[in-house]
């Protein structure tokens, strides 16, 4: 069976519609972003027997508390708001077992870092030496993946060729019988709805 065409696809992004109880929408943000918020509590110290119940804790604080979230100026993310959120999550994880960061799983400079950066949505994971490009480029093949259920197999496959592969749009058009026409519009869906489901990114 095909799946079905996004050529009407909503132009809220995947956080507003999850901030409006989209139980879909709130199943692909975790999916999504669960992997990044693991990613920052295992580098912050957390063991790993422990670091699911720390990222646990903080989508259920992000469930809560997602319609606070505002994106009213260039430097109010999402990845800032979530950083804050987890970060406050770890250090609230360390004060109740009374720990301090082990030099070796990230070292009493890690818990600085999460102590001096600023309040607010505007934390900078990378100046929390957080971020690497593994779990970047894991975030976005997931968010590709989730994507591209959304399409028709050769919607999907005129969009990867052009755009990841750079093949010539002529010749992808010849292969899948398409128009370049066809080829160029389902570039553009998918870029729009990659748009919508990352928001910032």
């Amino acid at each position: 069976m095909q799946q079905p065409e996004a050529s009407n696809a909503t132009s809220l992004s995947l956080i507003d519609q999850a901030r409006h109880r989209d139980p879909d929408a709130w199943r692909r943000l975790c999916q999504i972003y669960a992997p990044l918020v693991y990613s920052w509590v295992r580098k912050s110290g957390v063991p790993e027997n422990d670091a699911a119940d720390v990222v646990q804790e903080t989508f259920r604080i992000v469930s809560v508390h997602l319609e606070r979230f505002r994106h009213d100026r260039p430097d109010d993310t999402f990845r800032g708001w979530l950083i804050t959120i987890t970060r406050t999550e770890v250090l609230g994880y360390f004060r109740r077992r009374g720990k301090q960061l082990a030099v070796g799983e990230g070292g009493s400079s890690a818990m600085l870092r999460m102590q001096n950066a600023p309040e607010g949505n505007a934390v900078d994971a990378d100046s929390q030496g957080w971020q690497d490009e593994s779990t970047e480029a894991e975030i976005m093949r997931r968010a590709a993946e989730l994507v591209r259920q959304d399409f028709e197999p050769h919607t999907w496959q005129a969009f990867w060729r052009s755009v990841v592969e750079g093949h010539d749009v002529a010749d992808i058009a010849a292969d899948l019988h398409m128009t370049p026409n066809a080829i160029r519009q389902a570039k553009f869906r998918i870029l729009t709805r990659l748009r919508e489901t990352l928001g910032e990114w």
